[in-house]
């Protein structure tokens, strides 16, 4: 008991802190011409099933950056490595895109529009499939502070996805404007830093 007041404690100081050093800093809340903003995302899954030998598990982690060209649109880049137990299969993954920060609510969220670009690879039983996006899409920031940003990710709205895999190649086009088929399962959520 003692060590989870300790540490409830900890990090009541620590938030105090960055709240602080927020009001210290006094850099306005939001998106301005020349700020940087660096975070990524970090996905483990594993999974238990009865009858099969060995634990089946992904990995794969993804920083990103980005560069505000003007106040509330920036540039965005980022790659991300995976990799698949038991079949043992890895990829790689790159993102050229753009964002833009369309409306401000309340004092600290900002929704924004993107624009992607993601190419890549995985490599798996010597094939090496590789695929392209070209995708639309919505999202949400909340500035915990004027440096520490969260990111919702809501969804692709628009994507145009094309496969290659052994002189096959597959083409898809993808209009998702009011009907997910599982809402829990689109949304992506991240931390961000900003400088």
């Amino acid at each position: 008991m003692k060590k989870i007041l300790l540490f409830s404690f900890i990090a009541l100081i620590s938030t105090l802190n960055l709240h602080s050093q927020d009001i210290i800093n006094s850099k306005p809340i939001g998106f301005s011409k020349g700020d940087i903003l660096v975070g990524g995302d970090i996905k483990y899954n594993s999974s238990v099933v009865s009858g099969v030998s060995g634990t089946p598990s992904t990995a794969m982690v993804g920083p990103s950056a980005s560069y505000f060209i003007h106040d509330n649109v920036a540039v965005e880049f980022g790659f991300a490595f995976g990799h698949d137990n038991p079949n043992k299969a890895t990829s790689s993954d790159f993102l050229v895109g753009a964002r833009y920060y369309v409306l401000n609510l309340k004092n600290r969220f900002r929704t924004y529009t993107n624009f992607a670009w993601n190419f890549g690879s995985w490599e798996y039983e010597n094939q090496k499939p590789t695929y392209s996006q070209l995708s639309a899409g919505v999202g949400v920031n909340y500035f915990f502070n004027s440096k520490i940003v969260f990111n919702l990710g809501i969804g692709n709205i628009l994507s145009y996805n094309t496969t290659k895999d052994s002189g096959n190649k597959t083409t898809s086009f993808n209009v998702n404007l009011n009907e997910f088929e599982n809402i829990f399962n689109q949304p992506t959520f991240g931390v961000a830093y900003r400088f």
